[in-house]
C-alpha cells in the first residue's frame, strides 16, 4: 500500500499507526462499494414509488 504510506506520514511518524491505518483503509475499500450500492438501490426504489400513478 504505497499510497497509504505517503498519506499516513503526513499525519504521523508512528509506524504502528501507519500499519493499523492500512488495515482500516483495506476494510473501507471493500465496504464503500456496498454502501454505494445500497444508496443506489434506495434511490431506485424511492423513484419507483414516486413515478407510479394510481389507476381508478
Amino acid at each position: 500500500m504505497l499510497v497509504n504510506f505517503f498519506v499516513d506520514n503526513v499525519f504521523t511518524d508512528d509506524g504502528q499507526a501507519t500499519r493499523l491505518s492500512g488495515r482500516v483503509l483495506a476494510l473501507i475499500s471493500v465496504s464503500e462499494p456496498l454502501f454505494g450500492l445500497s444508496i443506489l438501490m434506495q434511490g431506485i426504489l424511492e423513484g419507483m414509488g414516486e413515478t407510479l400513478t394510481k389507476r381508478k
